[in-house]
């Protein structure tokens, strides 16, 4: 196993332009963490298909 390289890969993509991200699945868990680390991403959480 690993460590998860979650600040790293949300730094990462902010600065490579990505503005907008999706969380996939119930909870907005990762939600909170990328704006700590990305304040000016936008996440949209799609927790059930009503939600697309």
């Amino acid at each position: 196993t690993g460590m998860v390289r979650w600040r790293e890969s949300v730094d990462f993509m902010a600065r490579k332009g990505i503005t907008t991200m999706l969380e996939l699945g119930p909870g907005k868990v990762l939600n909170g963490l990328v704006k700590r680390i990305a304040p000016d991403v936008v996440v949209h959480s799609v927790g059930t298909p009503a939600d697309i």
